[in-house]
């Protein structure tokens, strides 16, 4: 029932994740690794997620500044519980095993002012 009721302002969120994405990549520094869309392909950006080298300190320095930071995939896929059966050699994965450390998601809320947007972007650039 909570879903069917969301499901009407579904579209018009999406839309609202996309301006916010785009505010995001125009106006973030072009020293961050910002996320690419292919002009084929289209993102609900449920997450806004950037990959830092020093990703551990901006997420300290976002978080003292009140700006809340996620690390939605702190564990690669294949070192999940789940998949210890089968004993995947660990080196086959060193691509993955970088970003893990490295991702970070800004906030995207579909009804984020323009203000929080700004004050994020401002601070955030500051720190690059």
């Amino acid at each position: 029932a909570v879903l069917l009721a969301k499901l009407k302002h579904f579209d018009a969120e999406i839309k609202s994740r996309n301006l916010i994405a785009n505010f995001y990549n125009q106006k973030l520094s072009d020293k961050l690794n910002k996320p690419k869309i292919k002009k084929s392909n289209y993102s609900v950006y449920a997450q806004y997620t950037l990959k830092l080298a020093n990703r551990d300190i901006i997420k300290d320095k976002l978080k003292k500044l009140g700006i809340p930071t996620m690390i939605y995939y702190p564990s690669s896929l294949h070192k999940q519980k789940v998949f210890n059966k089968y004993f995947f050699n660990n080196s086959e994965f060193k691509i993955t095993n970088k970003l893990v450390k490295q991702v970070l998601s800004l906030p995207i809320d579909p009804y984020m002012t323009k203000a929080n947007q700004k004050y994020i972007i401002n601070k955030l650039n500051n720190l690059v």
